[in-house]
């Protein structure tokens, strides 16, 4: 007795066992690199804004941005060794709030 009509039903049988073994592989992985994620944010602390050095990197466009009197201190007056980094944190600066910088951080 021919258990399959065809070379058609062996087929059909075999793409629809894989489709759900593959689908339940994704979702296996998918779900572990999001607890792996969720266990590095918790154990790994993001350092606040303007902690260390970051503040020389910063002062170039919060100065452009007329952020506080950062336009008259001497040192927003050299040259800007990151002028693509002050130009992310001038727009930050004058149109968005600053925990967006946030983002910016992380892009660099």
């Amino acid at each position: 007795m021919n258990l399959f009509k065809n070379n058609f039903d062996l087929i059909n049988i075999i793409i629809n066992k894989s489709k759900k073994m593959f689908s339940n592989i994704i979702f296996k992985k998918v779900l572990f690199f999001v607890i792996i994620t969720l266990i590095f944010g918790l154990a790994y602390r993001q350092a606040p804004i303007y902690q260390s050095n970051q503040h020389t990197k910063f002062l170039h466009g919060l100065a452009k941005a007329d952020y506080g009197y950062l336009k008259n201190d001497w040192l927003s007056r050299t040259v800007d060794p990151l002028p693509e980094f002050s130009f992310l944190v001038f727009l930050t600066a004058k149109f968005l709030n600053e925990y967006f910088f946030y983002f910016i951080m992380l892009s660099f």
